[in-house]
């Protein structure tokens, strides 16, 4: 009941911003996979912390401000496939693993950024789905 309150209040307080469920979604991914918080999450992609709070539980913004939810997340997520690639190349195989193949650490950082570049492709692809409709 709570929480119908606050939603309803957020929504009149928002400007008249169209939803973005697809962004909306890959940024919850991104929080979920990274175990953080929406709070934790504006800290470590340097956006503003209300901001995104506010677009996760409406997903609702501005296009510039949803512009820059989407440029902070390819730049996380290049930074993340940067790190697993300079990491995997250089490791000693231990008698239980095969040479040259991943560890579960490493397929699991090969995952997560798989996951976030598909859910940033999605979130373009539905962008320019909603520009060319």
């Amino acid at each position: 009941m709570l929480s119908e309150v606050l939603q309803s209040m957020l929504l009149r307080e928002m400007p008249k911003c169209e939803r973005d469920s697809e962004l909306q979604a890959a940024i919850q991914n991104y929080i979920e996979a990274n175990g953080l918080t929406p709070g934790g999450a504006a800290r470590r992609l340097g956006l503003e912390r209300s901001k995104l709070w506010r677009f996760c539980q409406t997903g609702r913004a501005h296009g510039n401000t949803r512009a820059s939810y989407r440029a902070a997340l390819a730049r996380e997520v290049q930074k993340t496939a940067t790190l697993v690639a300079d990491k995997a190349p250089v490791r000693a195989a231990s008698f239980n693993e095969a040479p040259g193949l991943p560890n579960e650490r490493e397929l699991k950082q090969i995952k997560k950024t798989c996951e976030g570049l598909l859910a940033l492709v999605s979130a373009y692809e539905a962008q320019l789905l909603k520009s060319a409709g």
